[in-house]
């Protein structure tokens, strides 16, 4: 599943609301170049890109929940205050569960779900869009 988180870093999840996939993934790509070369995170390129090969069974970056943090802020969807943006949130969702929208609450509560951090809620709702992203 962590391998899920670092592949969120490098892909985009969904197109957002008013932005089209190309703009989506110029922001994706900006915020993720941006956290990883902000040293306060303190996981490199290389660490991020040796964690996905090898699909999880390598080391795991210590800081990759305060990377996951970092890229949802950057995207807007996590406040200042380490809580989930729930309206923008609800947005990629919709896009992502439209053609079965009656499970857009079930999955947004998955999604967004509080796991006890703010690094592990950040690391469950990117894992949770990659998800989401393989079954469109």
């Amino acid at each position: 599943m962590k391998v899920a988180i670092a592949l969120a870093i490098f892909v985009v999840v969904t197109a957002v609301a008013a932005l089209d996939k190309e703009q989506v993934q110029q922001k994706m790509k900006a915020a993720s170049e941006k956290c990883l070369n902000d040293p306060a995170i303190g996981v490199t390129k290389e660490e991020l890109n040796t964690y996905r090969e090898s699909k999880g069974t390598g080391p795991k970056p210590a800081n990759l929940g305060k990377l996951s943090i970092c890229v949802l802020k950057e995207n807007g969807w996590m406040n200042n205050d380490n809580s989930l943006n729930t309206a923008e949130i609800k947005q990629i969702l919709e896009l992502g569960t439209h053609d079965h929208p009656e499970k857009l609450d079930e999955i947004m509560a998955k999604c967004t779900a509080d796991k006890g951090s703010s690094e592990e809620t950040a690391n469950n709702l990117l894992e949770c869009l990659v998800r989401l992203r393989g079954h469109q």
